[in-house]
């Protein structure tokens, strides 16, 4: 007996009981009547005194359902043709994204490009106007005041000069192999001394890895932890005591910088990870290709099916959709965790 069946069921029963013609007045009708109004009304009040929840539970999933309430009835959700016309529609999208921003990228360089061009054509068309309205001793000090001010400019490496797009160029060079290779700032930060070192670290390391804002920065600041703690683990710590009585720099850094909800998210997926059977694919193409690598292996012989496919072709298979609706299963059970 459930909540529906209480509240629902009996009010149907007894609006039905009640409506029945006005010259049915046999007594045996009116009597039975009776016993299952009574009967009705028993069982009513039995489970709302033995089971009150249920009336709470009803009258929840009618004014708001909750996250918990939904979850429980998650697993009946199938995947039916909307929801692969959807994909199908999703995928088209990406590709569209994808393209959009190679243009975007190509457009970018164009630019950069051009902008290089006009600015070196306007200087030196002013430089040439300068040389053509002076003459003798007069164009002499104006093209040396030029010459000075522009030295000034180059200074500068948003300028347009040689120097100082290759100074720019050698800049970001440098952040990327501070970024991608640890070792030198790991050496550094095990090379400063104790009192100077969390200064270093927050207007330097953490600028230098954008306080970890994005998933590469933070990976990479998370590596550079690693590699300083080798280090200072290496060349100082002798037994594994002098690492909780010394607390090294490098352990501390690592330690303050997780302590928020960034570290404690990083801790959930752990049993994702651990999990070797795990196989999630929702890419149509992807199941298609892995699927007549499988064919292929298992019968040694050519499956004849096209290779190269695009993710409208490859859905129209039934294996490609038996796969993609256990894979969307699977990632349904999965996020339930978090």
């Amino acid at each position: 007996m459930n909540a529906r069946e209480v509240v629902i069921v009996p009010k149907t029963e007894t609006s039905l009981l009640q409506e029945q013609p006005q010259g049915l007045q046999d007594p045996f009708l009116v009597k039975l009547q009776a016993r299952i109004r009574g009967f009705l009304s028993r069982r009513r009040l039995h489970v709302s005194v033995c089971h009150p929840e249920f009336d709470e539970l009803y009258g929840s999933l009618l004014s708001h359902a909750q996250l918990p309430l939904i979850r429980e009835f998650l697993h009946m959700l199938e995947v039916s043709d909307h929801d692969f016309s959807e994909d199908q529609e999703l995928q088209r999208l990406k590709a569209e994204v994808v393209a959009a921003i190679r243009h975007n990228h190509s457009l970018e360089k164009d630019v950069d490009a051009m902008d290089v061009k006009i600015g070196l054509l306007i200087r030196n068309c002013i430089t040439l106007e300068q040389v053509m309205q002076h003459t003798g001793k007069k164009a002499k000090v104006d093209a040396r005041r030029y010459q000075t001010s522009w030295l000034k400019t180059t200074k500068s490496l948003t300028s347009l000069s040689k120097e100082s797009r290759q100074k720019l160029a050698a800049y970001q060079n440098l952040f990327y192999m501070l970024q991608t290779n640890p070792t030198y700032l790991a050496k550094l930060i095990f090379a400063m001394p104790p009192n100077r070192s969390n200064k270093f670290v927050e207007s330097v390391i953490y600028s230098i890895f954008n306080y970890g804002s994005t998933p590469r920065e933070e990976c990479l600041l998370l590596k550079l932890f690693q590699s300083a703690l080798e280090e200072e683990v290496g060349l100082k710590v002798r037994s594994p005591t002098e690492i909780l009585t010394g607390y090294p720099t490098a352990l501390k850094m690592a330690v303050e910088f997780y302590r928020t909800a960034r570290g404690q998210s990083c801790l959930n997926v752990k049993s994702v990870i651990d999990n070797q059977e795990l196989s999630i694919d929702l890419s149509p193409v992807d199941i298609y290709k892995q699927w007549i690598n499988e064919t292929e292996s298992s019968t040694g012989t050519p499956s004849g099916m096209p290779y190269d496919v695009s993710p409208e072709e490859a859905i129209l298979h039934p294996e490609v959709q038996k796969r993609l609706t256990e894979s969307v299963i699977q990632l349904e059970e999965i996020t339930s965790d978090f």
